[in-house]
């Protein structure tokens, strides 16, 4: 195994330097780059990889002799990727000689065997050295979003969509069998616990760095600096099975001393809730519609007009979100199924329908609640 772990605090990013210098990696001239941008949060957010530690690789690949800098990303299903490049900094980045900053749904793709079929690939990252630059993150429908599941980011909306009609862990660890990064780095300064992945999450500050050139290998120390036996998560399990890589809890605990935290993991109860107001998923519950209740928060900080509808959902009444093809039905407060997916179960059960498909008008929704 190649794999490096540091303590790196806020103030001392440049260290990234010396990790993967100890991996002795010898550059081509074109790197692509995959961080973790799922939607528009500042770096100290914990959800997102920290723009300043991709500015220090940048500065260190160009050190090395690397020529053409490309950084990608396609977040969320509904979410307008160019927004959120500019908003979060990252389309700045080509300021920068030799780098270019792109809209991944936009990329020429390749296709590639992928579980009995074939699935789009940006070409890019076939072509080019693969940096998959993730985050240190909990997440409620895999536990942990680390490298294995940052990948889901290079697919177009169809696919991602796919993935959870597929079952979320199997889709995710057979991903790595088409595409695999030749060098993954976790950055785990500001790290996100409880119901991640995105802002129902909780900041941690964890002050480490994880890199390697095997992402199985560096997930699952991933997973044992966040107090949890990679072996209870299911992609990591599979991936192992499909011979990805090892998980040697051996050697991983060994690396592991000194860096152990406890993370704060989801709950795994099939919802997520602000007070009254709950939404329920499964695995087939695609990230869209999992991001609802941060959706019509931050939609409610700006339209004023629905702050009373709001109260009334989350406050005076128990109001229950349901999302997916598969999620249990409350039999307590008022149901309303939200999503093309959960069609069916509205009409199986005679509750209230909002369709969509990760186009969702929040506002719409809100006077609906």
């Amino acid at each position: 195994m190649n794999l490096i772990i540091k303590k790196v605090d806020p103030n001392s990013k440049e260290k990234l330097t010396e990790i993967i210098d100890s991996l002795e990696i010898e550059f081509p001239s074109k790197v692509f780059i995959k961080p973790n941008i799922v939607a528009s949060y500042p770096s100290t957010s914990g959800i997102v990889t920290d723009i300043n530690l991709v500015k220090v690789l940048i500065k260190y690949l160009k050190d090395k002799g690397v020529k053409k800098i490309f950084i990608g990303e396609s977040c969320l299903v509904g979410i307008d990727i160019d927004k959120v490049l500019k908003t979060s900094g990252y389309d700045s980045l080509k300021k920068y000689p030799g780098v270019k900053v792109l809209n991944l749904d936009r990329e020429k793709r390749i296709k590639l065997k992928f579980m009995g079929g074939q699935i789009e690939i940006p070409r890019i990252a076939k072509d080019c050295f693969y940096i998959n630059f993730a985050k240190l993150k909990t997440h409620n429908q895999t536990k942990v979003s680390l490298g294995l599941k940052n990948q889901k980011g290079l697919l177009l909306a169809k696919d991602k969509k796919r993935f959870h009609k597929a079952g979320l862990h199997k889709a995710v660890a057979h991903l790595a069998l088409a595409v695999s990064p030749d060098l993954t780095i976790i950055d785990g300064i500001n790290a996100l616990e409880g119901e991640g992945p995105v802002s129902l999450g909780h900041l941690k500050q964890a002050n480490v760095i994880i890199a390697g050139k095997n992402i199985l290998e560096v997930d699952s120390l991933g997973c044992l600096v966040m107090g949890l036996n990679p072996y209870k998560v299911e992609h990591l399990r599979i991936a192992k099975e499909l011979e990805i890589g090892q998980i040697d809890l051996d050697y991983l605990e060994k690396k592991a001393k000194g860096y152990k935290q406890k993370f704060i993991l989801p709950k795994s109860e099939g919802f997520i809730k602000l007070l009254r107001l709950y939404l329920y998923f499964s695995d087939y519950t695609c990230s869209a519609c999992l991001n609802l209740l941060s959706q019509i928060f931050r939609f409610s900080l700006f339209h004023p007009w629905s702050w009373p509808k709001i109260f009334y959902a989350v406050v005076l009444r128990r109001t229950n979100v349901l999302t997916g093809s598969f999620c249990q039905i409350p039999q307590k407060g008022r149901n309303i199924c939200v999503g093309v997916c959960a069609k069916k179960i509205a009409s199986r059960h005679n509750i209230q329908w909002i369709g969509g498909c990760g186009n969702f008008n929040i506002g719409d929704l809100i006077k609906k609640l």
